[in-house]
C-alpha cells in the first residue's frame, strides 16, 4: 500500500467538510488520524502549534449537533491535551463556552441543593415566572420570530435586485431547481450489466447523462458551469433517488452549494427496484454565500401521485415559489426542465432549448483521462 501523507490526509478530509452533513464521520475519520501523533505538524507549510492547526479546520460547516460537538470536542482535547478551548471551539464552529461545558465531565448543570428536609431544591437563582412575566416572553419570542422572517424577506430582496442588476443574457440566478437525467446501470446478481435491465432504464424514455456530466454541465449560449451561472447568494433544489444520493451530494458540491436538508416525495404507487420497489423521490437542499432559509417552511413529505416516467409534480414548484416568493423569472432557474414554466427561466432539452447541453470541458476531460 502507497504511503499516504499528511497533505493527502487533509486534503482528503477538507474535501468530506465539502459535502456538509453527509461525511462527517470520514472526515473527522482523517483528522483524528493527524492528530494522533504529529503528522498535523506536516501539513501545508507546517504547524508549530496545533491550536492553529485546530483553527484552520472549519468543521463548524457541519452545523453539529450537541451530540457530535460533545463528542469530537471531548476527543480533540483527549488526543491534544495541549490544545485550548479557544481552538476547539473554533474548529467546531461554537463559541467557546459552550466547549467549556462540553469538556466538563459531569456536563454543566449544577446540582440541586438540598433543603431543610434533604430535599432537592431548584438553585437559588432559579424562579417561577408569573403569568404577566410569562405573556411578556411569550410576546417577546413572538416579536422575534416575526422579525427574523422579516429580515429573511429583506435579504431575499436584496439578493434579487443584486442579481437583476449585474444581468448579463443569462443569470447569476439566486434559485435553482433541478432534476437531472441521471444515467443508470441494471446489474445482475453477479455484479455483471444485466442485458435485459437495460430496457428498463432511463435511456428508453429520453437521453441521460453520466455523473461526470452532470457534474460539469453546460448551459446557455455562453456554456457556463452551474456554478459559474449561480449567483454567490443562492439556493438549490436538487432531485435525486435514494440509489443514488451519494452522486447527488457530490454534484451538489460541485456546482457550488453545500447540502443543508432535504424533503421526500412519496408516490401513491411503487415503482421497480433492485432492492427496494421505489415508492419516493428525495429533493436536496443545499445553499452558497449568504443566501437565507425560505420565508415559507412546508412540510418536508410531499404526497402526489406519479405521472409520466420521471415526471415530477408541478405543485412542488409552486411550493419552491412560496418558499421563496421574491424571485421571478429573471432570477429562477430551472434546469433540465421538460417544459418552458411561468415565471422561471428554463433550460432542458425537453423544454425546446437549444442551448442546453455539454460543452467540451477541460474538467471533463480530466475525469475522463484519469478513470
Amino acid at each position: 500500500m502507497p504511503k499516504i501523507y499528511p497533505d493527502q490526509i487533509f486534503g482528503d478530509a477538507k474535501a468530506a467538510f465539502h459535502i456538509a452533513g453527509y461525511a462527517l464521520e470520514r472526515a473527522f475519520d482523517r483528522v483524528e488520524t493527524l492528530l494522533k501523533g504529529t503528522d498535523w505538524q506536516r501539513v501545508g507549510e507546517g504547524y508549530k502549534d496545533v491550536n492553529k492547526f485546530l483553527e484552520d479546520l472549519q468543521l463548524g460547516r457541519f452545523e453539529l449537533i450537541k451530540e457530535d460537538r460533545k463528542r469530537l470536542a471531548k476527543r480533540i482535547k483527549e488526543l491534544q491535551p495541549k490544545a485550548t478551548q479557544r481552538a476547539i471551539a473554533t474548529a467546531l464552529g461554537s463559541k467557546q463556552r459552550t466547549i467549556g461545558h462540553d469538556l466538563e465531565p459531569n456536563g454543566s448543570k449544577k446540582p440541586k441543593k438540598p433543603n431543610e428536609n434533604n430535599e432537592a431544591t431548584e438553585p437559588s437563582g432559579s424562579k417561577t415566572l408569573s403569568g404577566e412575566q410569562a405573556a411578556k416572553l411569550v410576546k417577546q419570542k413572538t416579536e422575534g420570530a416575526a422579525q427574523s422572517k422579516a429580515n429573511r424577506e429583506e435579504k431575499h430582496q436584496a439578493i434579487a435586485a443584486s442579481a437583476k442588476l449585474i444581468l448579463a443574457n443569462d443569470g447569476p440566478f439566486p434559485l435553482i431547481y433541478a432534476d437531472p437525467p441521471w444515467r443508470w446501470d441494471h446489474f445482475g446478481q453477479e455484479g455483471n450489466v444485466s442485458e435485459a435491465g437495460k430496457g428498463r432504464t432511463p435511456d428508453q424514455h429520453y437521453p441521460t447523462l453520466t455523473y461526470d456530466e452532470i457534474r460539469y454541465y453546460r448551459l446557455g449560449e455562453d456554456r457556463r458551469l452551474v456554478r459559474d451561472i449561480a449567483h454567490k447568494d443562492a439556493a438549490l433544489f436538487l432531485w435525486c433517488t435514494s440509489a443514488n444520493l451519494h452522486h447527488a451530494l457530490e454534484v451538489m458540491a460541485a456546482w457550488g452549494f453545500e447540502y443543508k436538508a432535504s424533503a421526500v416525495w412519496v408516490k401513491d404507487k411503487p415503482g421497480l427496484g433492485l432492492v427496494f420497489r421505489n415508492e419516493h423521490e428525495l429533493l436536496l437542499y443545499g445553499t452558497r454565500g449568504r443566501m437565507p432559509g425560505p420565508q415559507h417552511q412546508p412540510p418536508s413529505v410531499f404526497h402526489f401521485p406519479r405521472t409520466e416516467h420521471s415526471a415530477k409534480p408541478p405543485e412542488i414548484r409552486k411550493v419552491i415559489e412560496q418558499m421563496y416568493p421574491d424571485f421571478d423569472d429573471l432570477t429562477r432557474l430551472e434546469i433540465f426542465a421538460r417544459t418552458q414554466n411561468k415565471g422561471w427561466t428554463c433550460y432542458g432539452f425537453e423544454a425546446g432549448d437549444p442551448f442546453a447541453g455539454l460543452a467540451d470541458s477541460q474538467e471533463l476531460q480530466m475525469v475522463r483521462s484519469s478513470s
